[in-house]
């Protein structure tokens, strides 16, 4: 790692020679503070928006406050957030000597068409939302690291170490300030809870999804449900994140707030995308049986969620589909043989491994895949057609998508299940169901009552609620 000093020669001595340099990140170690341990109470302290939290066993945890670029759209515009991020790498200069490029952060909406008539509780969600934080906090080889990162211009440039410095000092001065102090929040009382969609219209709804896969070409189509809850107090986020880390800790774990108390909560199990290099791995994520009550009972479930021939079906139609979309962009990916049972805290999901290794654009692959059939349907097209019309709402960034890349076309990105959207006092909590020609209304409902729990008890942190 570069030292100030020789960092800002550097940026001088490239400026000079005629090189383009509009961006700049400069890192220094956290020394003494742990993240993983004290960064909740971090992020809950710091009130720059817009801020993320980000955690899971792959990338640790990372947290990001402010921006300086961003790039909004209100459809799912792939061909200009492919500029820019392409022109950050030509344009960033870093003082960390094995620079991996600079990271961004944000995601998609479920429905590549935009906001409908339903939107308005997302209307600080457009359907592409992605940013250059102003300051990251990640572990980059066994270090905690914090990065400062300006928009260069004639007039940073003049005055570049002082305002590096000012920046620096004041970041330090209020981590030492937070870390330890004991912080309060008021206890979150769930006071209502409403479904969007009651019994009696969800069986409807499937009955008339069975009818349309006997008549035409529909094999699957997921199903979702919301519910209103109204709340005694707003978000205590340092309770739910740590409701999350303790009985979810294997998921991955986001707070989104793109301006203050507009949160985008959850802890999906649900990869998407991971591109390291030349290395690509997603997941067909489909098929549910609730967590045993006692361990014989749990491995029964298990046994029989991998003899189901309904949950296989549907789980299937996810992996072939998957496969359809990479072929479509040449990318010939390797299944693992058979789906294993993925077990979360409250439920068990089939789960089967996809990978390739090629050189392939991260954001062909996202816009290819996105979404699948484990939160939309088969075929894709009809389903998205059919999805708004029968659910009445919005899905919002629900069942979209939320992660990081970075200007070298490396990155994370998730399916944003087992999610909530919390404004102020009112959240809405939300959960899907594959529906195909032998599913049951009933057992399809009590589905999405288990997948509920997750945010019903990190909002209400950790009560148990209906």
């Amino acid at each position: 790692m570069q030292t100030l000093e020789e960092f800002i020669s550097g940026i001088k001595n490239s400026i000079s020679q005629g090189v383009k340099i509009e961006l700049i990140s400069y890192s220094a170690e956290l020394i003494g503070c742990d993240i993983e341990t004290e960064g909740i109470e971090l992020f809950n302290s710091l009130t720059t928006y817009p801020r993320m939290y980000w955690s899971n066993p792959c990338d640790g945890t990372i947290l990001t406050f402010g921006q300086i670029r961003k790039f909004k759209a209100y459809n799912h515009d792939f061909a200009n957030l492919s500029d820019f991020i392409s022109n950050i790498e030509s344009v960033h200069a870093s003082n960390l000597n094995d620079h991996q490029g600079i990271k961004i952060f944000g995601g998609f909406s479920f429905d590549p068409n935009g906001p409908n008539e339903h939107a308005k509780a997302w209307n600080s969600f457009p359907s592409t939302y992605f940013y250059i934080p102003r300051i990251l906090i990640e572990k980059v080889d066994d270090r905690w690291i914090v990065s400062f990162n300006l928009n260069m211009n004639p007039e940073l440039l003049k005055n570049i170490k002082s305002q590096i410095e000012s920046l620096h000092d004041n970041f330090f001065k209020v981590i030492n300030e937070i870390i330890g102090s004991q912080q309060q929040a008021k206890p979150v009382i769930i006071r209502k809870n409403k479904p969007h969609t009651s019994y009696e219209t969800w069986k409807e709804s499937i009955e008339r999804i069975k009818k349309l896969i006997e008549i035409y070409k529909l094999q699957k189509l997921v199903l979702a449900n919301s519910r209103k809850l109204e709340l005694s107090a707003p978000l205590n986020i340092i309770k739910s994140l740590y409701y999350l880390h303790q009985h979810f800790s294997d998921a991955y774990i986001f707070l989104f707030e793109p301006i203050k108390q507009n949160i985008f909560l959850g802890a999906t199990p649900e990869l998407l995308i991971t591109k390291i290099k030349s290395d690509l791995e997603t997941v067909a994520l489909a098929g549910s049986r609730p967590r045993g009550i006692i361990e014989s009972q749990d491995i029964q479930y298990g046994l029989e969620l991998l003899q189901s021939e309904k949950d296989n079906e549907e789980h299937q139609f996810v992996v072939d589909q998957i496969c359809e979309k990479l072929v479509k962009i040449g990318i010939d990916a390797i299944i693992s043989e058979k789906p294993t049972v993925y077990k979360l805290k409250n439920i068990q999901h089939l789960k089967t491994s996809i990978k390739a290794t090629g050189e392939y654009r991260l954001l062909d692959v996202i816009k290819v895949l996105h979404p699948t059939a484990a939160v939309g349907g088969v075929p894709s097209a009809q389903s998205l057609q059919l999805i708004p019309e029968l659910e009445k709402m919005y899905r919002g960034w629900y069942a979209g998508l939320i992660g990081w890349i970075d200007s070298t076309d490396n990155g994370r990105i998730v399916v944003a299940i087992r999610s909530s959207l919390i404004k102020n006092q009112i959240a809405h909590i939300y959960a899907g169901a594959g529906i195909v020609k032998n599913s049951d209304a009933e057992t399809e409902w009590n589905e999405i009552g288990i997948k509920f729990q997750p945010m019903l008890k990190a909002i209400g942190a950790g009560r148990n609620i209906s």
